[in-house]
């Protein structure tokens, strides 16, 4: 289900959970939660399992799930000690008013004329910026901070992982 948003995914799994419905959530309402399978293609088929009791399974947000799909056969030859990565990010990430705000910016630049940003912190147009979303409290944004946390749910709870996200300039 992708019912509007985490907040509609957390009101509306459970029931149907209940009435014995098996439910494969796309929003990050349960991805980290225990006994929620955290599911990626050839990655880990054995989390369906671990997930019988609650009945929900979430997908990774997409860094984490081809950093995954990647990492998984580089598993098979040796053991990971650490991974590093860039994620960028492209407009559509943040919605239509993202996708129109790079369009509006890449056009005013041709004519010497960028408008002030009004959905992102600098002008997204032939930019790259090193935020995607709020920062916490240790200074990370939500893709940066759920990033190694996915990671380690999906591949080793060990595994040590860092991630920096970056908005490009990019309609999808």
């Amino acid at each position: 289900i992708q019912a509007g948003g985490a907040a509609e995914a957390r009101a509306l799994a459970p029931r149907a959970a209940a009435a014995g419905a098996w439910l494969l959530d796309l929003s990050p309402a349960f991805r980290l939660e225990p006994g929620v399978a955290l599911l990626a293609p050839g990655v880990n088929p054995q989390a369906l399992k671990r997930a019988r009791k609650r009945r929900i399974a979430a997908l990774p947000q997409p860094s984490a799930l081809f950093a995954a799909l990647v990492l998984r056969p580089l598993m098979a030859l040796a053991p990971l000690e650490r991974v590093v990565a860039l994620s960028l990010q492209p407009a559509s990430g943040a919605g239509k008013e993202g996708m129109d705000e790079l369009f509006s910016q890449t056009r005013a630049s041709f004519v010497h004329d960028i408008p002030a940003p009004q959905h992102f912190p600098k002008p997204i147009a032939f930019n790259l910026i090193p935020q995607t979303g709020g920062f916490d409290a240790e200074g990370e944004t939500a893709e940066e901070a759920l990033f190694p946390r996915e990671l380690r749910k999906m591949l080793d709870p060990d595994l040590r992982a860092g991630c920096t996200a970056l908005r490009a300039p990019v309609f999808v």
